[in-house]
């Protein structure tokens, strides 16, 4: 333990003084050949920020929106915006060589907009003459260094509109570029009880082979939406709850192989005092990657494939269509109870891929538990106090 190693952070040394960046979004749908029924539309909103740092990792900022777009050539409405947010990053792989290019960050913000959301309406939004729809967001992304200083973000957001009480949420995409910002670059000595205080075990103790763990997942969503109300002022409340299992078998140390299976029932509306019961399904095939194949815990990111017949679609409520293939995106985190047992957490993000009018993805969060059969059992726990209270 007294002989010395030589190895590399990559850790962030100095964080920045301001962040410019933007975020954006974009809808193109393309018609088939001779094809009337659905129109030719594109459409593509930015919102340039700039940030500025208040206190070590807190900072202030402002921003514009400003959307353009056309359906068959016509117009489309521009949604316009200005605003100020405050965002909180998080580093908790600054010690890690490999994760040190990830990082998280908290977002909240006020703005004022000519829009809100309103599902009687054209594009599922209310048009207000000048800026008179003040709306509230906040999201919550990960940050990954594609170049130095250079960062795409991904994530959830949650926007409420006061001025009729209604809410929008849905994923988010945006880049930036946080100026003066030192990364470690040059190797550092350390004593190799440094790497015995990160309890990262030796290399020889983390070998994975091919089909020697498997991992059974089950996790309980609930989800409701609301945008009306009853004659008596009472919220008309959609329910939707999914109970989700799944099967993995690592292909190496990183790399898993499985399937999922989701049943999800549905009750009430979101529009309409009625009291109907639905049932869907989705199942597919799916990989994850573990990017701390050496832990007891798995931080993996997952894409599948999937069938099913739930039908985010239209202006009103979901609603059932067979024969619908879904896309896939998610992340998750498994945190250990004991050597087979651990309690999981993230969400997925699924996409229809067919052909459908007014489709729109729809996002699931995930607390469930994991069983792992076979996992290496000399591997140790990640030492996240360590992480989150040193620098």
């Amino acid at each position: 333990l007294s002989s010395w190693g030589v190895y590399s952070t990559a850790q962030i040394k100095k964080t920045s003084n301001f962040i410019l960046g933007t975020e954006f979004a974009s809808f193109v749908s393309l018609p088939a050949k001779d094809n009337h029924d659905l129109p030719l539309i594109f459409d593509f909103l930015f919102i340039p920020n700039i940030d500025f740092k208040l206190i070590d990792n807190l900072y202030l900022g402002a921003n514009f929106e400003y959307s353009f777009g056309y359906i068959d050539g016509e117009p489309l409405p521009s949604q316009k915006s200005i605003g100020l947010q405050t965002k909180y990053f998080f580093y908790p792989f600054n010690h890690s060589y490999k994760l040190s290019k990830i990082n998280f960050l908290i977002e909240s913000g006020y703005r004022r907009s000519n829009y809100y959301r309103d599902v009687t309406q054209p594009y599922g939004l209310g048009l207000t003459d000048n800026l008179n729809s003040p709306y509230f967001n906040v999201s919550a992304s990960a940050n990954i260094r594609l170049f130095p200083r250079f960062y795409m973000n991904g994530g959830y957001q949650f926007l409420y509109f006061p001025i009729n009480k209604s809410q929008m949420r849905g994923s988010k995409l945006a880049f930036s570029y946080h100026f003066n910002e030192e990364i470690e670059k040059k190797p550092m000595k350390q004593l190799e009880v440094e790497k015995q205080l990160n309890n990262k075990p030796a290399d020889n103790e983390t070998k994975i082979k091919f089909a020697n763990t498997l991992v059974y997942s089950s996790s309980f969503t609930y989800i409701f939406d609301s945008q009306t109300k009853t004659y008596d002022g009472k919220y008309n409340i959609y329910h939707e709850k999914t109970w989700a299992n799944g099967l993995s078998l690592n292909l190496n140390k990183s790399l898993y192989f499985g399937f999922d299976y989701l049943y999800m029932w549905t009750s009430g509306s979101a529009y309409d005092d009625i009291k109907s019961n639905n049932n869907y399904y989705l199942y597919g095939l799916k990989f994850q990657y573990d990017f701390i194949p050496q832990y007891r815990d798995m931080l993996f990111a997952e894409a599948s494939i999937s069938y099913g017949n739930y039908c985010t679609c239209g202006k009103l409520d979901p609603y059932k269509l067979d024969g619908l293939v879904y896309l896939g995106m998610g992340v998750g985190y498994d945190l250990p109870i004991t050597k087979m047992l651990a309690f999981r957490m993230g969400f997925n993000n699924y996409l229809i891929l067919n052909r459908v009018e007014e489709k729109y993805n729809f996002t699931q969060y995930i607390l469930g538990l994991a069983i792992k059969f076979n996992r290496e059992e000399n591997r140790p726990r990640y030492d996240w106090k360590g992480v989150l209270f040193r620098r």
